[in-house]
C-alpha cells in the first residue's frame, strides 16, 4: 500500500501543480488582456487627437487658401480694369499722343499690386502661426493620450486688474462762456 499512496501523493501533487499554474496563467492572460484594453483605448485616443489635429490643420489651410485666392481674383479684375481703360484711352488720345508721352497711359497697378500682395503675406504668415499651435496643441494632446493622461487645460491669461481712479478734489463746475461774457471782456481788452 505504500506504492499506491506514493502514486496518489503524486497525482494530488500534479493535480495542486496544475492547479496552481492554471492560475498563474489565468493571471497572466487577465493582466495581459487589461494592458491590451489599456494601449488599445490609448491609441484610439491617440488617432481621434490626430485625426482631430488634421481636420483642423486642413480648414486652416483650406481658409488661407480660399482668402489669398479671393485676394488675388479681386486684384486681377482691377488690374484687368485698369489695362482695359488704359487702352481705351491710348485709342482715343491715337498713336501720336501715346508715342509722345507712353508713360500717361500705363495702368496704375503698383498700388493693387502690393495691396495684394500684403493681404496674402498677413494671411500666410497668420495662417502659419495657427498651425504652429495646432501642431503644439495636437503634440501635447497625443503625449498624454500615450501616457494615459487627460490633456491640460490651457491657462488662461490673467486677467488685468483695473483700479478706478480716485481724486481728493471735489470737482467744481466749469464756468459757462456764453456770447455775452466774451463780448464784455473783448472791449476790455481792446482799450
Amino acid at each position: 500500500m505504500q506504492v499506491q499512496e506514493i502514486i496518489e501523493k503524486a497525482k494530488a501533487r500534479v493535480l495542486d501543480l496544475r492547479k496552481d499554474a492554471e492560475a498563474r496563467v489565468e493571471k497572466v492572460r487577465g493582466e495581459a488582456k487589461s494592458r491590451f484594453e489599456l494601449v488599445n483605448g490609448r491609441a484610439e485616443s491617440v488617432i481621434k487627437v490626430s485625426t482631430d489635429t488634421v481636420k483642423k490643420a486642413g480648414d486652416v489651410v483650406s481658409k488661407a487658401a480660399k482668402t489669398v485666392a479671393e485676394t488675388n481674383k479681386t486684384a486681377g479684375k482691377d488690374l484687368y480694369g485698369k489695362a482695359v481703360s488704359s487702352v481705351e484711352k491710348a485709342r482715343e488720345a491715337g498713336v501720336k499722343a501715346v508715342a509722345q508721352k507712353p508713360a500717361d497711359f500705363l495702368p496704375e497697378g503698383r498700388d493693387t499690386v502690393t495691396k495684394a500682395i500684403e493681404t496674402s503675406k498677413k494671411t500666410v504668415v497668420k495662417s502659419a502661426e495657427d498651425l504652429q499651435k495646432l501642431a503644439l496643441n495636437g503634440f501635447d494632446s497625443v503625449k498624454a493620450a500615450v501616457e494615459g493622461k487627460k490633456p491640460a487645460a490651457k491657462k488662461a491669461a490673467p486677467k488685468r486688474a483695473t483700479t478706478a481712479r480716485k481724486t481728493t478734489a471735489a470737482k467744481k463746475p466749469a464756468a459757462r462762456k456764453t456770447a455775452t461774457t466774451a463780448a464784455k471782456k473783448a472791449p476790455a481788452a481792446a482799450e
